[in-house]
């Protein structure tokens, strides 16, 4: 008998979930029929062509009786796919597809396969029917989605774990392009008409399906090493023009570290088997495999986000760290910042392979997004005293960046490539060498005397905090950032009491769950100077800060005049309520402290000094963490 389940789709309301039992989030609903009558849908109708190993099965008394895993197909909106091509953090929808629908059990490898078994490919496919796709909005030109998936093989994937939401190693990836044969393939646009166009739903027939890349490598499960301190909201990029002084200045500024976790270790081996997840530490496929970044799919690597034009290149892993905003913050409006940071440029020069550390440079640059409805609303945020051309290239503003804790999340892996033993390669090809001269040959390229050719980004991530963590205390009602409930006692039965008392508090031997992983293992923004603030009733350019105002300009290193591109008004709305509001008091809640011992923040946390609550429980705040752009308020 062949099963079929049920569409999924994520990206729930959010800010509700968060919000219930706090403040109240129950929509108001005028009419009782709008309720009972769901707007027109679509459903997306096509075949899945599989072409990779042999499927795991479940076996009883020497014979199969069941297909292991399950295809996994994940939707998501085509200008707004996942980093680093976009931004999407979930999902519009997705769908699952018994691995009995596609395989047949004389496909199962043998319950004890040799070499030979786990080379013998299968070409399969099967049609599939996806339902309760969203409309593009009324008065729109419709939407369009792009698909991407992969099979399960492993039958590890759980939608309501982060940190098991994604495909790992031996599970085979791909999606819905425009010619699976092309070198990268590109996703297909799969347009829906609006709600208005298409009031009886649409049906989109014939979409194509390709999974045949095979997932290299593990989840890049890491942490964030302790010698990594908090980023100065005083920072600024460096002035000099030498690319190796300018990556050390970048460097130098937070030293952050990431390492990867040791699956063998006692009681991270016991943390993730309470998480129903393994890692495997085979040196082929868990390490930072280093792979250009093309985003945009043309088949070039694309320069770094912010840093580009300084000349740096973006490479995976791509660390971006987001700020973390408590219920409070979210239902007053503040906008999201971002900073992208770059794995050092240097350690790439030769070397392709990193175990276990990785250094990642943390430029100064936040990118705060105004409104998310608008892609021309992502404004960067620098500090006073950059150079003046920093200010002119587009529309910024100059303010110290935004402080508080900020999540980590790693996107790093590769999809189709050919894990090679280099210092077998290099020992057959050089059988003279010493074995002092290869070591020194084969360090100079790995860590752990493997890469990968060739091969893709395989969609892989990492996110700090997870579930393997104690509770988070920005999500107190722990619901992950798509609202789905987080299934914690799978970790510890009564993880808020073991914890300690302050969920950010976190004690490994009251625990099976991972400090690092929590609500501690954030990269901090810091403070260093409370008193250089500047006046949040003046809509001057830099809020009348003279160094924002006044600036070196570096074509001439003198001092010059900065001219501000306004911020779009398009932009300005939805942070309008902002203006003039007192930026928030700077309290010693940074996990991770600066230079010089820094541990200041500025975040909306005390009711009746930071926010008020009105008789509807809307939240009113008192102060703001970051001011508005100061167009925005003139």
């Amino acid at each position: 008998m062949t099963r079929r389940s049920d569409t999924q789709p994520l990206g729930l309301a959010t800010l509700c979930l968060l919000l219930t039992g706090a403040l109240g989030c129950d929509p108001a609903i005028d009419d009782p029929l709008v309720e009972a009558t769901p707007d027109p849908s679509g459903v997306i109708e096509g075949t899945v062509l599989y072409t990779g190993p042999r499927p795991f099965c479940t076996y009883e008394d020497g014979a199969p009786v069941d297909v292991r895993g399950r295809v996994v197909l994940l939707l998501f909106r085509s200008d707004d796919p996942p980093p680093p091509a976009g931004g999407a953090s979930s999902a519009e929808n997705l769908l699952l597809i018994d691995g009995d629908d596609l395989f047949s059990l004389s496909d199962c490898l043998p319950a004890e396969p040799t070499a030979e078994d786990l080379r013998q490919p299968v070409t399969r496919s099967t049609a599939f029917s996806w339902p309760d796709i969203a409309l593009g909005a009324p008065g729109t030109d419709g939407v369009a989605y792009q698909i991407r998936g992969f099979l399960d093989r492993d039958a590890d994937f759980n939608p309501f774990f982060s940190v098991r939401r994604l495909a790992t190693k031996g599970d085979v990836a791909g999606g819905a392009f425009v010619n699976a044969a092309a070198s990268p393939p590109i996703f297909e646009r799969i347009e829906l008409g609006s709600i208005d166009e298409q009031q009886d739903g649409q049906v989109v027939q014939g979409v194509a399906v390709t999974l045949g890349a095979i997932v290299n490598t593990e989840l890049p499960a890491s942490r964030v090493a302790g010698e990594t301190r908090g980023l100065s909201a005083e920072g600024t990029l460096p002035a000099t023009s030498d690319p190796l002084m300018r990556e050390e200045q970048l460097w130098n500024q937070a030293r952050m570290t990431l390492r990867l976790i040791d699956p063998r270790r006692p009681t991270w081996n016991a943390t993730l088997l309470a998480a129903g997840m393994t890692i495997d530490p085979h040196p082929s496929g868990y390490g930072w495999f280093v792979l250009p970044v093309d985003a945009d799919r043309d088949g070039a690597q694309d320069p770094h986000r912010t840093l580009g034009s300084a000349g740096i290149q973006w490479e995976h892993p791509v660390v971006i760290l987001r700020r973390a905003r408590n219920p409070i913050e979210l239902a007053a409006g503040i906008p999201d910042a971002v900073i992208v940071a770059t794995i050092r440029p240097s350690q790439t020069a030769t070397k392709s392979t990193f175990d276990p550390d990785i250094d990642v440079a943390v430029p100064p640059i936040a990118a705060v997004d105004l409104n998310p409805d608008d892609d021309r609303c992502t404004v960067p945020y620098l500090a006073p005293g950059n150079l003046a051309e920093s200010y002119e290239r587009i529309p910024v503003d100059c303010q110290e960046l935004p402080t508080g804790n900020y999540d980590v999340n790693v996107l790093s892996g590769v999809a189709g490539g050919t894990p090679l033993d280099f210092r077998a390669l290099v020992a057959e090809d050089m059988p003279e060498l010493p074995e002092r001269v290869l070591d020194a040959v084969v360090r100079q390229r790995t860590d752990n005397d493997w890469v990968i050719e060739g091969g893709q980004f395989s969609s892989q991530a990492w996110s700090i905090p997870n579930e393997l963590g104690c509770p988070d205390p920005y999500r107190p009602n722990a619901v992950d950032d798509e609202g789905t409930p987080i299934t914690l006692s799978q970790i510890d039965p009564d993880p808020f009491a073991r914890c300690g008392d302050d969920p950010a508090i976190c004690d490994d031997s009251a625990t099976p769950m991972q400090c690092s992983q929590g609500p501690a293992g954030r990269f901090s923004v810091v403070d260093p100077d409370p008193s250089t603030i500047p006046d949040a009733s003046d809509p001057s350019d830099g809020h009348g800060v003279e160094a924002c105002q006044t600036a070196i300009r570096g074509a001439t290193m003198m001092p010059d005049a900065v001219t501000y591109m306004p911020v779009p008004e398009v932009c300005c709305g939805p942070v309008s309520h902002l203006c003039g509001l007192p930026l928030c008091p700077v309290r010693d809640t940074a996990v991770r402290p600066g230079e010089d011992g820094a541990r200041g923040t500025r975040e909306i946390l005390e009711l009746g000094t930071d926010y008020r609550v009105g008789e509807e429980g809307e939240v009113e705040p008192l102060c703001t963490p970051f001011l508005p752009p100061a167009s925005c308020c003139r």
